[in-house]
C-alpha cells in the first residue's frame, strides 16, 4: 500500500493520531526497504557466477583412425570367441577385446609365428616382435581413449556439482533473508498493533495485525518454498548418446562404444549401456515412468540444456558418475589382454 494513501485513510478514520500514522508508515517503509534490498541481493547472486566452461577433449589431428567404425566391425558372437580362444590360447575376454580394437587378425597370427620361432626359422622372431608391438600400440591407444573419455565425464560431473553448490548457497542465503524479513515483519506488526490498541484505535490495530500477519506469512512461506534455477548448457552431451544408443557414436570413441554395447557374459540380452539406463531408472533419476517430471528431465538431461534447479544438477552429476564407473571397466579388459600377452614372452 502506498504510504500517502495509507496516511490519508488513517487520518480520515476516527481522528487517527498523526504521530501513530507516521510511525506505521515508517515501519512499512522499513519493511519495503528490506524487501527491495533482499531482491537486489538475490539478483546479484543469481547473475554473479557464470560458469560455462566446456569439457571438450583435445581436437583430433585430421586423418584416419586406427580403429574401424562400429558399423564396419560387427559384434563377435560368443561361439566364435570361444573357437578363437581355443585356437590362440588367449581367453574369450581377450579375444573380444582384440576384436574390439581390430587386432584380432594379428592375434590369430601369433600361434603360427610362435611355432616358427620354436623351429628357429629365419625372421620369425622379428615378425613376432612386430605383431606384438602393433598389439601393444593398440592397447595403449585404447587405454588413452578410455582415460580421455573418463576425463570428459568427470569434468562434466564436476561442472554440474559446482553449479549445484552455487545454487545451494543462493537458496540458503535467500531462505535466511526471507526468514529475517518475516520475523521483523511480525515484530513490527506487533508493535504497531499494540501502539494502536493502547491509543484505543481498535479498527486500525486490527488492520495492522492483518497486514503484518499476512506479510510475515508470505515471507515465511517464500523462505520454505523456493528453488533458484540456472540456465545450464551442454551441447556436447554424453548422456544423450547413452540414452539414444546410435549405431555410430559422435562423442564416444568407437572402441569404448563397442565395450559399452557388447553383450554381457551373465546375460547376453543386455549390455553395459542398457544396464546404465536401467540403473538410472532404478535410482529414480528421471522420475516415475510417464510422469511430468520424467518428461521434463528427459528433455533437459538428454538435450542441449535448459533451466536447471539444484536437484536437476545433482541428478546430472550422479548420472555422469555412474557412466564414468562403467567406462572405467574397459580398463579391466585391456589389462587382462596385456597380462596374457606379456605372459607369453619371446624366447
Amino acid at each position: 500500500m502506498c504510504p500517502k494513501v495509507l496516511l490519508y485513510a488513517l487520518r480520515q478514520r476516527n481522528g487517527f493520531p498523526r504521530h501513530l500514522a507516521l510511525f506505521l508508515i515508517l515501519c512499512l517503509c522499513f519493511l519495503s526497504g528490506c524487501t527491495t534490498t533482499a531482491t537486489r541481493l538475490l539478483e546479484s547472486r543469481s547473475d554473479g557466477e557464470d560458469f560455462e566452461r566446456r569439457c571438450r577433449p583435445v581436437e583430433h589431428v585430421p586423418g584416419g583412425t586406427l580403429f574401424p567404425s562400429v558399423s564396419q566391425l560387427p559384434q563377435l558372437s560368443p561361439s566364435d570367441a570361444a573357437k578363437l580362444s581355443a585356437a590362440t590360447g588367449f581367453s574369450s575376454l581377450t579375444v573380444e577385446a582384440a576384436h574390439a580394437f581390430d587386432v584380432l587378425p594379428l592375434l590369430i597370427q601369433m600361434p603360427a609365428l610362435e611355432r616358427a620361432l620354436a623351429e628357429h626359422r629365419e625372421g620369425a622372431k622379428e615378425a613376432l616382435q612386430g605383431v606384438r608391438l602393433q598389439i601393444l600400440e593398440r592397447i595403449l591407444l585404447a587405454s588413452f581413449q578410455a582415460n580421455g573419455t573418463n576425463a570428459e565425464i568427470i569434468c562434466e560431473a564436476a561442472r554440474a556439482e559446482h553449479l549445484a553448490d552455487s545454487l545451494q548457497r543462493q537458496n540458503e542465503g535467500r531462505a535466511r533473508l526471507l526468514t529475517i524479513v518475516a520475523v521483523v515483519t511480525g515484530g513490527v506488526a506487533g508493535l504497531v498493533g499494540g501502539g494502536l490498541a493502547v491509543a484505543e484505535h481498535a479498527v486500525a490495530a486490527g488492520w495492522a495485525a492483518i497486514v503484518g500477519g499476512s506479510l510475515a506469512t508470505t515471507f515465511a512461506a517464500a523462505a520454505l518454498f523456493q528453488d533458484q534455477q540456472y540456465t545450464f548448457r551442454h551441447p556436447r552431451n554424453l548422456l544423450r548418446e547413452i540414452w539414444e544408443g546410435p549405431p555410430n557414436p559422435a562423442l564416444f570413441p568407437d572402441v569404448i562404444w563397442r565395450f559399452l554395447n557388447r553383450p554381457l557374459e551373465e546375460d547376453p540380452s543386455t549390455t553395459l549401456r542398457t544396464v546404465i539406463i536401467a540403473r538410472w531408472r532404478h535410482d529414480d533419476r528421471l522420475g516415475a515412468p510417464g510422469s511430468a517430471l520424467e518428461k521434463r528431465r528427459i528433455a533437459l538431461l538428454f538435450g542441449e540444456g535448459g533451466d536447471y534447479t539444484e536437484g536437476d544438477l545433482r541428478t546430472r552429476a550422479q548420472m555422469l558418475n555412474l557412466l564414468e564407473s562403467q567406462v572405467s571397466l574397459t580398463s579391466q579388459y585391456l589389462e587382462q589382454f596385456l597380462r596374457e600377452l606379456l605372459s607369453q614372452p619371446i624366447r
